[in-house]
């Protein structure tokens, strides 16, 4: 109890030791634009909200969690660390306190966060409370005695959701469960597109990865691909990443509007982070088919990791550009 009590403590202080709402905590190669903080400012109401006749108009619920992470994506802004877009489940050892709300049962940034606090007449005078969360008292909301409003102690156990086999080599349903909304079928073969996961795969990830350094500085996730980058990328799977492919052989997979299999874009042909990683532990699926495929195996000191881990791996895709 004593060693996952830390955990959460050092999770809790990454987050309470941002020096900024708007600070990034990414790589050089990352830097965000010049963004003005809207917060704790009385003349930046119209950064967030809607106007009419010199007054702010509410926001729809519904849309909160989005104007947030227009901003809080990890590249203007910094990303948040805890999940939202979650039910809340006190079989878990998590509870919902009085005054926090959610928006169809799941936890969103209003949750925790009420923004008024930074639009009040005196805004300009910041309080203790620069990260606006509800129901601190006297605090300033950075103790860990604010988490447990949610978290029950049963709760603290750090889990790797990418460990899902156990000794005997038989699956851990609990670990598919924290992303699937239901367990996958580990006979199959090919990849169907339709995971089922309880939240956008980049939502998911972000729950656990927020720090995740991007190589380049537009950043993969979300970006669209161009058809001849697809074919590419397909002939690449076909030939071996080390291949070389001509022109002549990627034209000819655009030709047929051939896209990779293995290293799987989205429906319109975006980056997911499922297109350079697999997250799953190899033996989950059949060896050699496409679920397999680049899967996490534990290294020699035992720590399950991804085999996409540095540079090297990049140059698979990008020594064409």
């Amino acid at each position: 109890m004593q060693r996952s009590f830390r955990y959460l403590l050092a999770a809790t202080a990454l987050f309470i030791a941002l020096p900024s709402l708007l600070s990034h905590a990414a790589s050089p190669a990352t830097k965000p634009a010049s963004v003005q903080n809207p917060h704790w400012n009385i003349d930046r109401c119209n950064a967030c909200h809607d106007m009419s006749s010199g007054a702010p108009t509410p926001i729809d619920p519904q849309k909160i969690d989005k104007l947030c992470l227009s901003c809080h994506d990890g590249k203007q802004a910094v990303a948040e660390v805890h999940p939202i877009r979650r039910k809340f489940k006190p079989a878990d050892g998590v509870v919902l306190p009085s005054g926090f709300p959610t928006f169809n049962e799941q936890l969103g940034c209003n949750t925790c966060h009420d923004a008024r606090f930074a639009c009040e007449v005196q805004a300009n005078v910041q309080s203790g409370n620069l990260l606006f969360l509800r129901d601190v008292g006297e605090g300033n909301g950075t103790e860990l005695s604010w988490c447990q409003k949610c978290h029950q102690a049963q709760s603290y156990a750090k889990i790797n959701p990418h460990e899902m086999l156990n000794k005997d080599g038989l699956i851990i349903e609990k670990k598919c469960l924290i992303c699937h909304n239901k367990v996958p079928d580990r006979t199959a073969i090919e990849r169907t597109s339709k995971p089922d996961l309880k939240a956008a795969q980049a939502m998911i990830c972000r729950d656990c990865h927020s720090r995740h350094q991007d190589p380049i500085t537009q950043m993969h996730v979300g970006l669209q691909m161009t058809p001849r980058q697809q074919a590419f990328m397909c002939a690449k799977e076909k030939l071996g990443l080390s291949s070389n492919p001509s022109n002549a052989q990627v034209d000819a997979l655009v030709a047929d509007s051939k896209k990779p299999t293995l290293m799987v874009t989205g429906a319109e042909g975006q980056m997911l982070c499922s297109t350079c990683h697999n997250v799953h532990e190899k033996g989950l699926f059949a060896p050699s088919s496409a679920l397999d495929y680049l899967s996490m195996q534990f290294d020699s000191k035992g720590k399950l990791v991804s085999p996409v881990r540095d540079a090297s791996f990049c140059r698979h895709c990008h020594s064409m550009w």
